[in-house]
C-alpha cells in the first residue's frame, strides 16, 4: 500500500516538473531541482522498502519451511513411521520428539511476515491434531508399566534395565496435543444448516438428513440447534 501511495506522488512529481520545464526561468529551474531531489529521496525510500519486505518475507519463508519439517521428523521419529503401532516407550524417542517439537515451535517466533505466520498457526494446528489422534488410538495400551518398569526406577536403574520415560519429554508432547490458548478456530461462526439445505440433503444424503433433523429436535428440549454443541 506504502508502494503504490509513493507510486503516485512520484507520478505527480514527474507531471509537476514536466510542466515547470515547459515554463522554464531560472526561478522554475530551482524549483525543478529540489523537486528533482525529493523525487530521488522518494525512489531510494521506496527501492530500500521493496529490499527490506522482501527480504521479511524470504526470511519468514525459510523459517516456516524449517519449523514444518522439524514437526514431521518430529512425528516420524514417535510414530516410527507407523502410525498404526502403540509409540515406542523408549527414553530417546520420547526426549527426540519432544527436542523437535520445541525447536519447531521456538522457531516459529521468528516469523514475521503476517501471512506466513497464520500459515505457521494453521500447520501447527494440524500437526496438534494429528499428534493427538495418534495417542488417543493408543491411549488404552499405555498404562503406568509403559513409562517406567517400576516406581523405584524414577530414583535409579540398571544400565541393562529401560529407562523410564523423561518426565520433560512428557510435559512437552502431551502439553503440545492440548488445544493452544488464543488459537481461533477458523470454522467458528460458519453457523448451521438452512431448512432448504437439509431438504435438499433427501437427495442421496438421506442419512445425514435424517441425523440433522433429529438431532435438532432433541437439542436442549427444542432450543437452538447450536454448531457449537457438535465442536465441544
Amino acid at each position: 500500500m506504502i508502494r503504490v501511495i509513493i507510486g503516485y506522488i512520484l507520478g505527480l512529481i514527474t507531471i509537476i516538473m514536466l510542466m515547470l520545464y515547459l515554463i522554464s526561468d531560472t526561478k522554475t529551474l530551482s524549483i525543478i531541482q529540489s523537486i528533482g531531489s525529493i523525487a530521488i529521496v522518494l525512489s531510494a525510500t521506496v527501492a530500500i522498502f521493496t529490499y527490506l519486505r522482501t527480504k521479511k518475507e524470504e526470511s519468514s519463508k525459510v523459517k516456516l519451511d524449517f519449523c514444518l519439517g522439524m514437526f514431521e521428523k518430529a512425528y516420524e521419529v514417535f510414530t516410527n513411521k507407523n502410525d498404526e503401532l502403540i509409540p515406542l516407550n523408549d527414553r530417546m524417542v520420547w526426549l527426540t520428539t519432544a527436542r523437535l517439537i520445541t525447536t519447531a515451535m521456538k522457531a516459529s517466533c521468528e516469523i514475521t511476515s503476517t501471512s506466513y505466520k497464520s500459515i505457521y498457526e494453521d500447520y501447527e494446528f494440524y500437526w496438534r491434531t494429528k499428534f493427538y489422534n495418534y495417542l488417543e488410538k493408543h491411549k488404552s495400551d499405555m498404562d503406568k508399566r509403559y513409562y517406567a518398569e517400576k516406581p523405584e526406577d524414577a530414583l535409579c536403574t540398571d544400565i541393562e534395565d529401560r529407562q523410564p520415560l523423561a518426565e520433560e519429554s512428557l510435559v512437552v508432547i502431551y502439553r503440545f496435543i492440548k488445544w493452544k490458548e488464543g488459537y481461533v478456530d477458523k470454522i467458528r461462526g460458519i453457523g448451521t444448516f438452512t431448512q432448504n439445505e437439509i431438504e435438499g440433503f433427501n437427495i442421496g444424503y438421506t442419512g445425514l438428513s435424517d441425523h440433522i433433523t433429529e438431532f435438532r429436535s432433541y437439542s436442549d428440549k427444542g432450543s437452538k440447534y447450536s454448531l457449537e454443541r457438535l465442536l465441544l
